[in-house]
């Protein structure tokens, strides 16, 4: 090989070397700060609480839902079903299916598993008759 040619394969394995020094610690940085976060209802199951859940997804228009909720001062927590990175780990961990849940639904999960849900809920009287049944 002349001096050329042994000159471009130095400067293709330094550029090899360079590229992947830096792009290994942002996979390794990326990987750690999205995939291992908790959310609140995961962290909720695991300590085995009581709480309600709404599902939905992007699709869904839960404004009317937030206001009930929030004038009947109702606690529950939030699942996006299409962003929420553990929501396939939750519904293993309740013993529940994708297929199980049509959004907007409302599940009651008791000591960490599903007690009862409500699926494609609406504000009406059948939301009510839920709630009611299942608050002290």
């Amino acid at each position: 090989m002349d001096d050329e040619t042994k000159e471009i394969l130095k400067k293709i394995l330094l550029g090899i070397i360079i590229s992947i020094i830096i792009f290994v610690p942002m996979v390794l940085f990326f990987k750690n700060r999205f995939t291992n976060v908790e959310t609140e209802v995961l962290k909720k199951v695991n300590k085995k609480e009581t709480f309600f859940v709404l599902v939905y997804n992007n699709n869904t228009n839960i404004k009317e839902l937030e206001e009930y909720f929030s004038s009947n001062r109702i606690e529950y927590s939030k699942l996006n079903n299409s962003t929420d990175y553990n929501y396939d780990t939750i519904l293993r961990k309740i013993d529940v299916s994708k297929n199980d849940i049509k959004e907007p639904a409302l599940l009651l999960i008791e000591e960490g598993k599903l007690y009862s849900h409500l699926n494609n809920i609406k504000v009406n009287e059948e939301l009510s008759l839920f709630i009611d049944n299942y608050t002290e």
